[in-house]
């Protein structure tokens, strides 16, 4: 595959905008169900998770198309780095967990052990089996854990089929693992919200479907730009042009997903999701060409929230969680705003010594395994 593609500066902060504002979202979600009764569906959630598989789609694919060009890019190196970055995060969670459940149920006296707080339910999280046919929810109280199996097994499935053949030259081998993975996905998509990760893998692989169209967009700009019969000028037109059309169709198609939403009133509606995320791609697009930048301050704040953002998804419900069992006649709006803070102070402190060393823990591995060239 020819890809040199790279997305702008303005484009890789939008990334880190949309994963920082969509956890930031989703745990605003969990504290409002704690402290706050409010008559609202679960829109921001459920929206901004479906934000996250976009983003992850383009994100994967960009990743692993810019590096096939090195032959010795295969499936160790693309499994490596993916583990580095959900298993530290997955590992210091659990074990937190392990600690607060453990508390509330033995100490405290807070609920009685169940099927969610078990050594099964443990090794199943651990594993990214959770939530799947097999019955078992994700461990204790981290319910947010029932997406994370569907993006695991969706990297496994694709990097394996587009790098497998790199790693071995048996074509047994690599047909039966395919079939391993798409297995395995299969039973995560039959298991606890079915239709809503079944919507969820096609917004995914939308994102593939993206990353791979906006590479062939920008050649044919090359194409263009390189051609020495064709002025400056005319580039410059064609850029405009891409950049008008792309903000139009990203403005209708954003305006067309909320009439969608307020007519049906689903939030996990596949065509709402299908629209919205077109809106973004489109706005992708505008941005790639636009001259815009982010301000040096403003991109250091985004890129801040974003690298803590796996573990607030992961954690925010069980902390949460643990402050409402101690909730005092404090007035619940104030109660909201200090444990939201205290919240994404404790995710914090925790993805400093996981989520932020993803880049070192995946060099180490590397580097271990003697695959770090």
């Amino acid at each position: 595959m020819d890809y040199n593609f790279q997305f702008s500066e303005t484009n890789s902060t939008n990334f880190d905008l949309i994963r920082g504002i969509a956890a930031q979202l989703i745990a605003f979600t969990h504290a409002r169900e704690a402290f706050i009764t409010l008559k609202i569906k679960n829109t921001l959630g459920a929206t901004s998770l479906g934000l996250l598989f976009l983003i992850s789609g383009i994100l994967i694919s960009f990743s692993t198309f810019g590096r096939m060009s090195k032959k010795k890019f295969e499936f160790k190196r693309f499994f490596i780095r993916r583990f580095s970055r959900i298993y530290p995060p997955l590992v210091v969670s659990l074990l937190l967990v392990l600690l607060i459940d453990g508390y509330l149920i033995f100490i405290v006296y807070d609920g009685e052990p169940n099927i969610a707080y078990s050594i099964r339910s443990f090794l199943l999280s651990l594993f990214l089996l959770n939530d799947s046919a097999i019955g078992i929810t994700g461990f204790g109280s981290l319910r947010p854990l029932w997406a994370l199996p569907l993006f695991w097994w969706l990297y496994m499935v694709f990097g394996w089929v587009v790098l497998g053949k790199r790693t071995t030259q048996n074509r047994y081998l690599y047909y039966s693992f395919s079939l391993i993975f798409i297995v395995i996905l299969i039973i995560i998509c039959m298991g606890f919200h079915r239709t809503v990760k079944i919507g969820y893998i096609i917004i995914w692989f939308a994102g593939i479907i993206f990353s791979y169209l906006i590479n062939i967009l920008n050649m044919y700009v090359q194409k263009n730009y390189n051609n020495k019969n064709i002025s400056i000028d005319i580039n410059n037109h064609l850029k405009r042009k891409i950049k008008i059309i792309s903000l139009s169709l990203s403005i209708i198609l954003f305006f067309l997903a909320i009439i969608r939403y307020i007519s049906y009133g689903n939030q996990f509606g596949l065509f709402y999701y299908l629209l919205l995320s077109g809106s973004f791609c489109f706005f992708f697009v505008f941005s790639q060409y636009s001259s815009f930048i982010y301000p040096k301050k403003i991109k250091k704040i985004i890129n801040f929230l974003a690298s803590y953002s796996f573990t607030l998804y992961l954690l925010n419900y069980t902390i949460f969680g643990f402050y409402m069992r101690f909730k005092t006649s404090m007035n619940n709006y104030i109660l909201f705003i200090i444990t939201y803070i205290i919240t994404n102070i404790i995710c914090i402190l925790i993805a400093s010594f996981s989520e932020m060393q993803t880049s070192r823990i995946s060099r180490y591995l590397l580097k271990k395994l003697n695959l770090e060239r």
